[in-house]
């Protein structure tokens, strides 16, 4: 497996799998899979060029991306954004070295720690994320294509101690 930070040139790739992620999982993003599949190639271009500091990484077995992780500087914060592992690979280090690879571009961009919101539904999200050293802080509200998700928001900092609660 390798991870790559997506740039122009992965554009097709960065459309591949962030299409199949929301027809995989819709409940779990802001961006429906009607939207996305009526992006212009244009639109891909950019988003894969890191438009608007919108940073993707995508996981690779061979040439197959298989997983994706997206970060972005947005309201004073750094915010993970879109996570995604391909079904056959749940449970594999694919999710954890993806999130590996958002905390080191975040240091490397001087942020210490990175946001994210997650439903407290997906209690296999919300794990996995406690493992990736994540804690709870707050409920953060709905997501926009489906009010029926509440969110809560989570945090990542470096240097700070592991989570210790319990599910």
């Amino acid at each position: 497996m390798k991870i790559l930070a997506v740039t122009e040139n992965e554009w097709e790739d960065l459309k591949k799998v962030r299409l199949s992620s929301l027809k995989d999982s819709p409940e779990a993003f802001g961006l429906s899979y009607a939207e996305a599949k009526n992006y212009t190639s244009q639109n891909w271009k950019d988003t894969a060029s890191g438009y608007k500091e919108l940073r993707f990484f995508i996981a690779y077995e061979g040439d197959l991306p298989i997983g994706l992780i997206g970060g972005v500087y947005l309201n004073n914060k750094y915010e993970l954004v879109s996570m995604w592992v391909s079904p056959n690979f749940r449970g594999s280090e694919v999710g954890g070295e993806l999130i590996a690879s958002l905390k080191k571009y975040a240091l490397k961009q001087g942020h210490r720690s990175i946001v994210l919101k997650v439903s407290s539904e997906n209690k296999r999200a919300c794990h996995f994320y406690k493992k990736c050293g994540f804690s709870i802080t707050l409920m953060d509200g709905i997501i926009v294509t489906n009010e029926s998700v509440i969110l809560q928001e989570m945090i990542w900092a470096e240097n700070a101690q592991p989570n210790k609660t319990s599910e």
